[in-house]
C-alpha cells in the first residue's frame, strides 16, 4: 500500500470509530429544548412557561358565535390587488439581466 492509502484508510478508520463511541455513548441521553434546570435559572424562561400556561387554560364560550349581535357584523376586509412582480434581483445595476 502506498502511504497516501494509509492514511487515507486510517482517517476514515478513526472517524468510524469516533461515530460509533459518539453513537453508542450518547445515544441513550434524552435530548429537550428546554429542561428543567434551564427553566428554573432562567427568569425569562419561566415566565414564558408560565404565560403559556395562562393561554392554555383559556376556555372560550361557544355562544358568543350564537348571539345575534355577532351575527349582524359585517365583513369589511379590503381585497388587496394583485401586482406586477419587481425585477429578479433589486441590487442588480440598472439595465442588467435579471440572472446578473
Amino acid at each position: 500500500m502506498s502511504k497516501t492509502k494509509l492514511i487515507i484508510f486510517i482517517s476514515v478508520a478513526i472517524a468510524i470509530l469516533f461515530m460509533a463511541y459518539s453513537y453508542l455513548t450518547g445515544g441513550n441521553k434524552k435530548e429537550t429544548l428546554l429542561s428543567e434546570e434551564d427553566v428554573n435559572l432562567n427568569p425569562v424562561g419561566r415566565e414564558f412557561i408560565l404565560l403559556l400556561d395562562k393561554l392554555n387554560s383559556i376556555k372560550l364560550d361557544q355562544s358568543l358565535f350564537a348571539n345575534p349581535a355577532f351575527q349582524s357584523l359585517k365583513d369589511s376586509s379590503v381585497s388587496i390587488p394583485s401586482e406586477a412582480v419587481g425585477r429578479g434581483n433589486p441590487f442588480a445595476p440598472i439595465g442588467a439581466p435579471d440572472n446578473y
